[in-house]
């Protein structure tokens, strides 16, 4: 009996270090929680994975969002501006209440800098590829002090926007990586072009326009083939409070995403349930002429 409390204190030792450090997938992280390189956020249907990851034959580490179903395919990049130089990276929730990517010296080279103040958070990755900064004990998207949906990367998802808010001044646009071995932000952004007719387009090296649809009619915008209507709605939004572009997959049995790539193309990609291979549906570019919309369809 006198060993007892020994054998006690062991196993709650063992509990405790346990909720420490993520060792099976799960879909939250608390502040007693983080996660290094090996462990992942997995979304509750098992759509979508947070984790680290290095790009081609790049060496640097990035913390992202990439498709289960597709772990090659990455949606969503924290650390575009700061790689990690080896795999010691930590991903946690700090004292202030914000998530923070720290390196092996404990430097934050990333940080969700939210305004609002959470009494207890946790950070969850949804099943829309949505990683939310809340508060515990509620689901409601008011109570999200940060949404990975506000910073896209290169790439947009359903429930993501291309935008502008009118209220807060914040604008949602996607930044081309680099190249396909750095997701650093690249030569090229995507936009929802607001003065005048509502048009999409993209901008080269800050300030070079390179591409831009027609206007919105109320059902696509200018240039761009209906044949992408059959399996994607298009969704253009402008009022007082803001104007944003979207889209929804039309058949449930299809995931679809918008890339912009680091030669300055929009794709829509289209996979299929039980597929690892997407399908591209539709190509943007521009040539020596402003306008011009390129719409093929193809393995990718």
């Amino acid at each position: 009996m006198a060993d007892y409390p020994i054998f006690s204190f062991f196993c709650t030792s063992i509990v405790v270090l346990s909720l420490l450090r993520l060792s099976t997938a799960v879909d939250t992280l608390t502040s007693a929680q983080f996660i290094k390189e090996g462990e992942t956020l997995v979304s509750a249907g098992r759509k979508f994975e947070l984790g680290f990851f290095s790009a081609g034959r790049s060496k640097s580490n990035f913390l992202g969002i990439r498709f289960v179903a597709s772990p090659d395919t990455v949606v969503w990049v924290a650390n575009r501006n700061n790689p990690l130089t080896d795999s010691n990276g930590t991903l946690e929730i700090s004292n202030e209440g914000e998530l923070v990517l720290l390196n092996q010296s404990r430097s934050v080279i990333w940080s969700t800098n939210s305004t609002k103040v959470l009494r207890n958070p946790i950070v969850q990755l949804l099943d829309s590829g949505n990683l939310v900064l809340r508060e515990s004990n509620s689901l409601d998207s008011v109570d999200y002090s940060w949404q990975s949906f506000d910073y896209p990367s290169d790439t947009i998802l359903v429930g993501m926007t291309v935008e502008w808010n009118f209220k807060t001044g914040l604008e949602h646009y996607l930044t081309s990586w680099r190249s396909t071995d750095d997701p650093s932000p690249g030569d090229y952004t995507f936009r929802y072009k607001i003065d005048g007719l509502p048009q999409l387009e993209i901008i080269s090296h800050g300030s070079a326009k390179v591409y831009r649809t027609g206007p919105w009619d109320g059902v696509k915008f200018g240039g761009v083939s209906n044949e992408l209507n059959i399996v994607v709605k298009a969704i253009a939004i402008y009022n007082k409070t803001g104007a944003y572009f979207a889209f929804r997959a039309l058949k449930d049995d299809i995931t679809a995403k918008v890339t912009l790539s680091s030669d300055g193309f929009v794709h829509c990609h289209l996979l299929k349930s039980g597929s690892m291979k997407w399908d591209l549906m539709a190509l943007c570019q521009s040539h020596k002429k402003i306008g011009t919309c390129l719409i093929q369809q193809r393995g990718a």
